[in-house]
């Protein structure tokens, strides 16, 4: 984070994570979305939602970091990390990987709040 702010300055910086902190709702809504698509997947679209879930996680990972959210990162990077798995595995979600999404998402939520 340090490095973007010297780069940009103070001002411009802080103009900046505003933004990025005002869009955090947004991007929260999108991941539960992209969530909700994956648990109500079959056996065919599941393969896709997983992907497009793990995707928006890493996007919001590398963005968090950047903006100095870095609890936000860590569960957007567990999310991949799950996504991940999911995609390397046969076979739906079961309930206790479900939960475990859901505490995923809750950890998100709480990360983005502000302070």
């Amino acid at each position: 984070m340090s490095e973007w702010r010297e780069g940009l300055g103070d001002a411009k910086f802080e103009a900046l994570h505003a933004a990025y902190e005002a869009s955090l709702p947004a991007k929260l809504r999108q991941i539960e979305s992209l969530a909700r698509q994956m648990r109500e997947a079959n056996d065919d679209s599941l393969k896709d939602a997983a992907g497009d879930l793990s995707r928006a996680a890493h996007r919001l990972a590398g963005s968090a970091g950047i903006f100095g959210f870095p609890a936000l990162c860590e569960a957007a990077r567990r999310l991949e990390d799950f996504t991940t798995e999911l995609l390397l595995r046969e076979g739906l979600p079961h309930r206790g990987q479900l939960r475990a999404l859901d505490d995923i998402l809750s950890r998100m939520h709480e990360a983005a709040s502000p302070r």
